[in-house]
């Protein structure tokens, strides 16, 4: 059996050619934006946070119903059942299921794949599940075609695991094994994002204002140079000192270089970034506060697209899962 290249654990990487696991590990590739990207860094930005949170914490708190179907075809709720009080009740002794699939939601958006450890009793019945962080999970198949995981532990130990024993949670999939997250296929976005972010920093860390050239008359000692830098940041750096009045003395006149961010259209480059992650993760803008264009008669249009069109497939997607790992379902 041919194994997918992408399935194949640890697999080599060169920094000219880096796998995408190396590139996670030491935090991200650089964009042309000039910043590293990562999916933990990504999701530092608003926009990102914000839609992450909406996606997993309004999925989780949807309820979880396990059906019986009775021999003349009708469907019964059993509300005993022990999958709907793993997943809507006690998950393990440590997590309640709607944390549980709140984390599993959440990493699967933002990394691509949620996991967690089915713990099954004499009888194969599900009993508990445990979380397990998706940067320490590999993919492998075996040459009989077993597909299995393998945990790499805190203690560096690596452990093996049947995939009936993973409930595996997929963002979209381009290989059927494993989820892409949006954020790894749109870093050049992100990265934008992110250095729009920090340039709006640093303005509002210098003090507010455009970068200024300090003018001295003839010439300085290094040591004089440093000194007036010094008593000029500490004055006026910094937001509680912007618009604070400036007091130039002997002969030292002040320039104002460099382009105000309204007129580069920082703050609209900005904006640009938030329309398009909420693009990215299938939800209106209204979802991560952009009321720009949202109106009474379309927003609650725009609510039920977000049920059809966005957490609709990824549903389906999750139901499919837990019918074939958690209901027997199973190979």
């Amino acid at each position: 059996m041919l194994l997918p290249d992408i399935l194949r654990p640890f697999a080599s990487s060169t920094l000219k050619n880096p796998e995408q696991w190396f590139t996670d590990l030491i935090g991200g590739g650089t964009t042309r934006a000039g910043v590293a990207v990562s999916p933990d860094k990504a999701f530092g930005l608003p926009a990102v946070f914000s839609v992450v949170s909406f996606l997993a914490e309004v999925e989780s708190s949807l309820p979880v119903s396990v059906f019986r179907r009775d021999s003349d075809g009708a469907t019964h709720k059993d509300s005993t059942h022990p999958v709907t009080r793993l997943l809507q009740g006690r998950a393990n002794p440590m997590m309640d299921g709607l944390s549980l699939r709140q984390a599993m939601i959440a990493s699967a958006e933002l990394r691509g794949n949620g996991y967690a450890e089915i713990v099954r009793n004499d009888h194969d019945q599900p009993i508990e599940l445990w979380f397990l962080d998706s940067r320490n999970m590999t993919l492998e198949i075996f040459d009989d075609g077993t597909l299995a995981y393998t945990y790499t532990q805190a203690d560096g130990k690596r452990v093996g695991l049947r995939a009936k024993d993973v409930l595996h949670r997929r963002a979209l999939t381009l290989n059927g094994f494993l989820g892409v997250s949006p954020l790894t296929i749109c870093r050049e976005n992100i990265g934008i994002g992110l250095a729009g972010e920090g340039n709006a920093a640093a303005f509002y860390g210098n003090g507010s204002v455009p970068n200024l050239a300090l003018t001295v008359p003839g010439s300085i000692s290094p040591k004089l140079l440093k000194e007036n830098k010094r008593q000029w940041k500490e004055a006026h750096g910094g937001v509680d000192n912007a618009h604070k009045t400036a007091v130039i003395q002997g002969g030292m006149t002040i320039e104002k270089i460099g382009v105000d961010p309204d007129n580069a259209q920082a703050l609209e480059s900005r904006k640009f970034s938030v329309t398009d992650i909420a693009r990215m993760f299938r939800v209106p803008p209204h979802i991560v506060g952009d009321l720009e264009k949202a109106t009474f008669s379309n927003i609650e249009e725009q609510g039920r697209e977000v049920v059809r069109y966005s957490l609709a497939p990824r549903l389906k997607r999750w139901e499919t899962e837990i019918d074939t790992k958690l209901l027997g379902a199973a190979p």
